[in-house]
C-alpha cells in the first residue's frame, strides 16, 4: 500500500472516522488492526513473521523486567539482539546474496526471473524499534509495564513506518492509551501537519526529483552547473521525503498530555 496512492489516502480517512466514532477503549483496538491490516495487505505470511518477532521482544522485555540476576540479563539481551539481527540480515543481505548464487547456477524461479526474498514492509523500522526497546529495558532506563497488545501497537503503528522518526518506547507508549478524547486544536494540528508533508512530498520532493533524474541519467556535457543544481536538488529531494514529519515533536507534546490507560 504505497503512500503515494489514492488507496492509502482512503484507508487512512477510513481508520479517522472509525476512530472518531468509537469509544476509548474501542480506540486502541482500531488503531492495532488497522496497523495489522496496512502490514498485511503486503503480504500476510510477513505480517506473521513481523509480529513473531515482535513476539520474542516482548517475552525478553519482560524477562528483563522480572530477572535481577545480570549474567541471566545479558544472556536474554545478547539473544535477542542477535535473534533481531539475524532476521535483518537474512533478508536484507542473505536473500540478495543467494539470489547472485541462485543466477551464477542458473536457478530461476517462473518467468525466468532470480528467485530472492522480498523484504517485508518495514523490516528495518520494526527490528531497530525493537533493538531500542530492548537496549533501553537492558540500561533499565525503562521497563515494559503495557501488555502485549498497545506493544504490538507500538511496533506497528502505521503512520510512522513511512518516515519515522523511531520513537522510544518511554515516549510513545504513554501517548497511546485509552483516556481522553483529541482536543479540538491537536486536531488542527495534525492536519496542519498532513498537509505540509503531503507538500512536501508531492509538490516538493516529487518535482525535484524529475530534474534529478533528468541530470543524472543524461549529464549535460561541457555545462557543470546543471549538474551541481542536480546535487544541491537531490540533498533537498531526500529532505522532503524523509523529513516530513517535522512537526513530530510539536503533536507528541500535544497529544501526550492524556494519562497512560490500562493494559492491553
Amino acid at each position: 500500500m504505497g503512500l503515494d496512492t489514492s488507496i492509502f489516502l482512503l484507508f487512512l480517512a477510513c481508520v479517522a472516522v472509525i476512530q472518531a466514532g468509537l469509544p476509548e477503549r474501542g480506540r486502541v483496538v482500531a488503531l492495532l488492526c488497522a496497523s495489522l491490516i496496512f502490514y498485511a495487505y503486503s503480504s500476510v505470511g510477513y505480517l506473521a513473521l513481523l509480529l513473531t518477532l515482535c513476539g520474542l521482544n516482548y517475552c525478553s522485555l519482560l524477562s528483563l523486567k522480572r530477572s535481577a540476576d545480570q549474567r541471566w540479563r545479558t544472556w536474554v539481551f545478547a539473544g535477542t539482539i542477535a535473534a533481531n539481527l539475524a532476521v535483518l540480515i537474512a533478508f536484507k543481505y542473505a536473500s540478495g546474496l543467494l539470489g547472485e548464487i541462485a543466477a551464477r547456477l542458473g536457478w530461476h524461479g517462473q518467468g525466468g526471473e532470480v528467485m530472492r526474498l522480498a523484504v517485508p514492509l518495514g523490516l528495518s523500522y520494526v527490528t531497530f524499534q525493537m533493538l531500542a526497546c530492548v537496549t533501553d529495558a537492558y540500561r533499565q532506563t525503562w521497563q515494559i509495564n503495557e501488555g502485549f497488545g498497545r506493544f504490538a501497537l507500538f511496533g506497528f503503528f502505521f503512520p510512522q513506518i513511512s518516515s519515522g522518526p523511531i520513537p522510544r518506547a518511554a515516549s510513545l507508549l504513554p501517548q497511546l492509551d485509552t483516556g481522553g478524547r483529541p482536543a479540538a486544536e491537536d486536531r488542527l494540528a495534525g492536519l496542519r501537519m498532513i498537509a505540509y508533508g503531503f507538500f512536501k512530498k508531492y509538490v516538493v520532493a516529487s518535482r525535484l526529483s524529475e530534474y534529478v533524474a533528468a541530470i543524472f541519467n543524461d549529464p549535460p556535457a561541457g555545462n557543470s552547473l546543471p549538474s551541481l543544481l542536480a546535487a544541491c536538488f537531490s540533498a533537498l529531494q531526500l529532505y522532503a521525503d524523509f523529513f516530513r514529519l517535522c512537526g513530530y515533536r510539536h503533536w507528541q507534546r500535544a497529544v501526550s498530555r492524556h494519562s497512560p490507560g490500562p493494559e492491553f
